[in-house]
């Protein structure tokens, strides 16, 4: 084999590893949930996929005249709180925020994975997820 292609080599199998690491860092700073104000709310798919649901469902009962006083939403231990619509869609918004922000924070590592040209530059990048 010749230089190049040990370089190559070594260079996937470093970028293969560091983007293991990434992932592994992922799920375990999503199993934190996202904190906004004194609630942390889980932040796996499904959740994401419920609160979306919920931000529909909120301006679909608007639309009809039909909302309602106080919703309530579960945090991540399972302690359910009672907020009004405009606290709740507050709430939703500011994690909607908390979530790209994090999101964008993986994009960026993956992408310094994918430009690093050397094992040693791969190696050199920290993954840290606030």
């Amino acid at each position: 084999m010749s230089q190049t292609t040990n370089h190559n080599l070594a260079l996937r199998n470093a970028r293969i590893a560091r983007r293991r690491l990434l992932e592994s860092a992922w799920n375990r700073r999503l199993a934190h949930g996202i904190t906004v104000g004194e609630r942390t709310l889980r932040c796996e798919e499904s959740d994401r996929n419920a609160f979306s649901q919920l931000l529909v469902m909120l301006a679909e009962a608007e639309r009809l005249g039909q909302l309602p006083t106080t919703i309530p939403i579960t945090d991540r231990t399972g302690q359910i709180h009672m907020l009004s619509v405009p606290d709740l869609r507050l709430l939703l918004l500011a994690y909607g925020n908390a979530y790209q922000s994090l999101w964008s924070q993986k994009a960026q590592y993956h992408a310094a994975i994918e430009q690093a040209d050397t094992v040693e530059a791969v190696n050199q990048i920290s993954i840290n997820f606030p």
